[in-house]
């Protein structure tokens, strides 16, 4: 698979509460189809189907960000244990300025 066969357009229309998904990424026609939305049109290239527009219901539509006002999820259980590292004991000597007589 290569980089342009991942490419996805995302478009939001606030006048009609609207987003419309162009995807080259079979992956993301699997989300979107499992969601129960299908495709508006669909674009071929020598017989192969390259790429799929869904509309998606503005309310509907979930890319990963969260309300500013909603707060962090909790952090996975397996993050906080503790590490234990091992020191080396490095004996550090401490240098005095020499004096500068002039």
């Amino acid at each position: 698979m290569v980089k342009s066969e991942k490419e996805v357009v995302i478009r939001f229309d606030a006048a009609e509460r609207v987003v419309r998904l162009y995807s080259c990424f079979p992956r993301d026609w699997r989300r979107a189809e499992a969601k129960g939305h299908q495709p508006v049109k669909r674009h071929f290239t020598h017989g192969r189907e390259m790429a799929r527009e869904y509309r998606i219901a503005l309310d509907c539509f979930h890319y990963g960000f969260r309300a500013a006002d909603r707060p962090r999820r909790a952090a996975p259980t397996w993050l906080l244990k503790p590490t234990i590292h091992q020191k080396q004991q490095k004996q550090i000597l401490a240098r005095r300025p020499k004096n500068k007589e002039q």
